[in-house]
């Protein structure tokens, strides 16, 4: 199994421009802000024609299971699942490893409930789903990220900077004890 996933990351700013790796349990820094990678994996380019007029021509991030996506025409919806290194076994699709070795793209057509047609798509090529002329063009990675500031460092060091000082000066005396009693006079009470 692969355990470490990593990129670089580029960040422009009013004051500063930087570039740097970052990966699994690595954050990229910038302007005291921390990005973490959460989640990543890839983002297909479909584009979808209906007698050379374009419905769909996007990235379409791709999630374990499939996922569906809306059709700009008469409510139609597609379902897509991604296997990024295609295997077929008799009637069974599944993928070999996460690499994408034989990227293929699994595409249903749906009006409502009801599925109209279904095909599967290589990476480069054209089919015919429907009515549509559908090409699987391009391959990309996504990321998400984690983006924390961390304040808590700071309330820290103030803690540290006032504790010790704080403790210095109560172990450095030997320990005494105050006493005060309170009793009553003429004139109320009194406090010795």
């Amino acid at each position: 199994y692969k355990v470490n996933f990593s990129g670089v990351m580029k960040a422009e700013g009013p004051m500063m421009t930087r570039e740097a790796a970052f990966s699994v349990n690595n954050p990229f820094e910038y302007m005291g802000y921390k990005f973490e990678l959460y989640q990543f994996g890839f983002a297909t380019s479909l584009s979808a024609k209906k007698k050379s007029i374009t419905v769909l021509d996007n990235y379409l991030k791709q999630e374990t299971g499939g996922k569906y996506f809306p059709l700009e025409d008469k409510g139609l919806k597609l379902f897509t699942i991604f296997f990024p290194d295609f295997y077929r076994e008799g009637t069974k699709l599944f993928t070999k490893t996460k690499d994408p070795n034989n990227p293929v793209l699994v595409v249903r057509l749906f009006k409502g409930e009801t599925e109209l047609d279904k095909g599967l798509i290589k990476l480069g090529e054209t089919k015919n789903i429907g009515e549509y002329e559908m090409t699987f063009k391009d391959l990309r990675h996504w990321a998400n990220f984690i983006v924390v500031k961390e304040y808590g460092i700071i309330v820290i060091w103030a803690a540290v900077l006032i504790g010790i000082p704080g403790l210095f000066v109560r172990f450095w005396s030997n320990q005494r004890r105050l006493e005060f009693e309170v009793y009553e006079t003429d004139g109320g009470s009194s406090v010795q």
